[in-house]
């Protein structure tokens, strides 16, 4: 992992800051600290330390892929300053939704099967915080009973609720369609 987190330093650095990108528009979102190089945002995956270990892409068509050989288990993409309440989800325009809409600190954690290293990682940092872990509720996925099992640590889960009557989305079961 170590090669591709030198990769993530150096493609980060080359990168400026995102203004103007398909994906922001069509998701009516903020940048939040997402950079942009050539057609594609880039956003930093920091591990446990702090430190810069992979990077996600995502095309202005919404197509994400991560940096071949960067550790992403256990990492996030931090959005504002902690405060009270931190809010971990899995997806970009979920996490900027969330923080637009709360002004909460959010942590991204790029994937269902992440959130909880993400949630142990921060509840170990900072035991004092509220933390809300608000993962999208995949009903067209076997991995939705995965993501609600009971977890064994002290969190808050905020899950949008998609019954047949609401579901009116080609992407029903995104917490950011409902933000």
């Amino acid at each position: 992992h170590r090669q591709a987190a030198d990769e993530a330093r150096r493609i980060l650095e080359a990168a400026q800051p995102a203004t103007v990108h398909p994906y922001l528009k069509q998701k009516g979102i903020g940048s939040h600290g997402a950079r942009q190089k050539e057609t594609e945002l880039v956003l930093p995956i920091y591990d446990e330390t702090g430190q810069v270990c992979s990077l996600q892409f995502i095309a202005g068509d919404g197509g994400k892929r991560f940096l071949p050989g960067g550790k992403v288990s256990g990492g996030h993409f931090p959005i504002g300053r902690l405060g009270d309440v931190l809010y971990i989800c899995e997806g970009f325009a979920t996490g900027a939704s969330l923080r637009e809409a709360t002004g909460a600190a959010v942590a991204v954690a790029f994937n269902a099967g992440n959130i909880k290293p993400v949630a142990e990682t921060m509840r170990a940092k900072h035991p004092e915080l509220k933390i809300i872990l608000a993962a999208d509720n995949d009903v067209r996925s076997d991995l939705a009973p995965q993501i609600w099992r009971p977890i064994d640590y002290h969190f808050y889960t905020l899950r949008p609720d998609f019954t047949v009557r609401n579901v009116n989305s080609s992407y029903p079961c995104r917490f950011h369609a409902v933000i």
